[in-house]
């Protein structure tokens, strides 16, 4: 995600949450440590060893420690895990030689982080203000990049 774009998702988080520290920082500890996985595996960018280390050391301490996610661990690690579960997914179908629907749906698969940003949403600010705002939190998502953008890059 450019600079930009995560000055983007920080301000889109504080209006989702009301401004709730812990829950902006919470999602955003999770999406770079997403990044950090992503490149682990897909091998794209090199990453260094501090960025492992402190992708591991958020994993394991960092997230557990935050005051939103303990207050909320049994509504929102199910929805963390299924994404996990989701992008790996994705990325298996990115690297065996599949049809086009097997790319559709890895192009939609390896986005499900966005179902944690919307059960923070819902924690916070309840369900109508959450129905109100899927739409938009799933297109700033997959926005990033376009199914033929995401198809050019994995060289096809």
């Amino acid at each position: 995600m450019s600079l930009d774009r995560q000055a983007e998702y920080a301000d889109l988080l504080a209006e989702l949450f009301n401004g709730n520290i812990e829950a902006i920082q919470f999602c955003l500890k999770l999406n770079s440590l997403s990044q950090v996985i992503d490149d682990l595996l897909d091998k794209d960018r090199k990453v260094n060893d501090l960025a492992i280390f402190a992708a591991f050391h958020a994993a394991l301490f960092e997230l557990h420690e935050n005051n939103f996610y303990i207050n909320n661990i049994n509504r929102l690690a199910p929805v963390m895990k299924s994404a996990y579960i989701a992008w790996f997914d994705s990325y298996r179908l990115e690297n065996e030689n599949t049809c086009k629907e097997d790319r559709q749906f890895s192009y939609v698969l390896r986005d499900q982080l966005v179902d944690v940003i919307i059960a923070c949403t819902q924690i916070i600010r309840g369900l109508p203000y959450t129905m109100n705002k899927t739409l938009t939190i799933r297109r700033f998502w997959t926005h990033q990049e376009s199914f033929d953008q995401y198809i050019k890059e994995l060289g096809e």
